[in-house]
């Protein structure tokens, strides 16, 4: 239902503006709560993403310390 100004009719228009109001204030409250919920839905996402990062610097860390000891050995040392 579109708003449409203050009625003019009669003594109706002090119902419809009270319905109005009671109808923003209740799609008010659920965008509040839709809010709420992808607030904590985008901080549980950041938190993870800050997880996995972590996670794979260790693994970039352990790939070059990897990386670093094979380079260590000679070919000699491999032929028998």
């Amino acid at each position: 239902m579109a708003y449409r100004g203050p009625s003019t009719s009669g003594g109706g228009g002090g119902y419809e503006s009270s319905y109005l109001e009671r109808h923003n204030d209740s799609l008010v409250e659920e965008l509040s709560t839709k809010v709420a919920a992808l607030k904590k839905v985008t901080i549980s996402i950041g938190e993870d993403v800050r997880e996995q990062n972590r996670l794979l610097s260790g693994l970039d860390d352990d790939f070059d310390s990897s990386k670093g000891l094979l380079m260590s050995y000679d070919e000699s040392d491999w032929e028998s």
